[in-house]
């Protein structure tokens, strides 16, 4: 993916609202399936950390992590939101 089609897609991505939100339980084995059913419909989604998401790895660790395990491509963190992108 080049760089122009990253910025498209961050472009996109700024008028999402938030579908999935992330707190206490972390990520789980449910979540990733349901972010796997969301990404087949959606293909460009924005994931949201909670405060209460205490997770061990900061929260770029925990986006990557959640873009390795549902096969999509983490496309960018900005404070709490991550934005995830399958084709």
């Amino acid at each position: 993916m080049t760089e122009a089609d990253l910025k498209e897609l961050r472009k996109r991505a700024r008028k999402l609202s938030v579908i999935v939100r992330i707190g206490k339980n972390g990520i789980t084995d449910t979540l990733i399936e349901e972010i796997k059913k969301i990404l087949k419909l959606r293909k460009l989604i924005k994931v949201k950390f909670l405060p209460s998401f205490n997770d061990e790895q900061d929260r770029f660790e925990a986006a990557k992590l959640i873009a390795d395990k549902t096969n999509s491509l983490l496309v960018q963190v900005i404070g709490n939101n991550a934005v995830l992108y399958k084709k």
